[in-house]
């Protein structure tokens, strides 16, 4: 790859309504945060260049988080290179939300490259807890052997926002996972820790 090469990537933000998708996106590109909500109805994309050792151009796509939007999205979803599933960290249903978007938008892209990140870490809810070790069960059971991280950030604040969405970015667009895809990736590097685990031993 030449030094002065961009890559682009194409990440899809998906989530409930009212789960803070536009507001992570706008503090992503605009680095403000607006206190009024206003609903997305399409899809509404923004771009968000990177330095560092590669280029980095990703085209963020928001969606609505309507439930009689999902067909729309679903029809729209193939071609992304990631997909970030969002839930507000203080709303425990809209982690269920968040898995149902999953099942009927994602589920049938050809190995996704996810990740799953919290909002609204400021608000400091009481379910705030519980809410995201739901999430995580959901990962664990849904995702076994999977690279599925999971992220908390506050949009209001800043805290997280950057750096979350620069290491999912990075990691997905390492030349190993967009050659090789993300499951068969994974299956190398643990086939890769197997190995090192016996030549300790």
């Amino acid at each position: 790859m030449e030094m002065d090469e961009v890559t682009k990537v194409r990440v899809m933000l998906l989530g409930g309504v009212a789960v803070g998708k536009t507001a992570f996106v706008t503090r992503l590109c605009s680095d403000t945060f607006s206190e009024e909500y206003h609903q997305t109805t399409g899809l509404d994309s923004n771009t968000r260049s990177m330095g560092g050792v590669r280029k980095l151009e990703a085209e963020i796509v928001d969606t609505p988080g309507k439930e009689d939007s999902r067909s729309d999205i679903s029809t729209a979803a193939s071609g992304f290179n990631i997909y970030i599933l969002m839930y507000d960290v203080n709303r425990s249903p809209s982690v269920q939300t968040m898995r149902e978007i999953y099942e009927s938008v994602v589920k049938a892209q050809p190995e996704p490259i996810l990740a799953v990140v919290g909002t609204k870490l400021d608000s400091r809810s009481s379910d705030e807890a519980a809410t995201i070790a739901a999430a995580q069960e959901w990962i664990d059971s849904t995702f076994s052997g999977q690279a599925v991280t999971h992220h908390q950030v506050s949009s209001k604040t800043a805290a997280s926002v950057n750096d979350v969405f620069t290491k999912i970015v990075t990691c997905a667009t390492c030349p190993e996972v967009l050659l090789l895809g993300n499951a068969t990736y994974i299956n190398a590097l643990k086939d890769l820790q197997q190995q090192l685990s016996e030549y300790v031993q």
